[in-house]
């Protein structure tokens, strides 16, 4: 796998981290975008602050201009492929923005 690569992981916790951390394994060499919700930041932020990686950053959507910021997250990070790990669709705003671009969708590692 190429280094060069950007992967963006839209994420809510559900049952658990584990298919995240699954995720974030199969990609230990690219940079990695996490998008969560800003009601689940603290649960992510404690699972993760374990894992110590230069290439991985958490990115926050909030309820307010939604839209708006979801759309600059995916300027901003301009991911190479996202990978949806949002089982409750709590990040349904970005995900009706992806299917107008011409990104490549992954369903999550189980």
């Amino acid at each position: 796998m190429s280094s060069s690569r950007k992967i963006l992981i839209i994420y809510s916790p559900g049952k658990g981290i584990h298919s995240l951390l699954k995720t974030l394994e199969r990609f230990r060499t690219e940079k990695v975008y996490v998008l969560i919700h800003e009601d689940d930041s603290k649960v992510v932020y404690r699972e993760l602050r374990r894992i110590s990686r230069n290439n991985l950053k958490i990115l926050v959507l909030s309820g307010r201009d939604a839209e708006v910021k979801a759309l600059k997250i995916l300027v901003d990070s301009e991911p190479d492929i996202v990978i949806d790990c949002d089982q409750y669709n709590k990040l349904v705003v970005f995900k009706n923005l992806l299917k107008h671009s011409r990104l490549r969708l992954e369903q999550c590692i189980a």
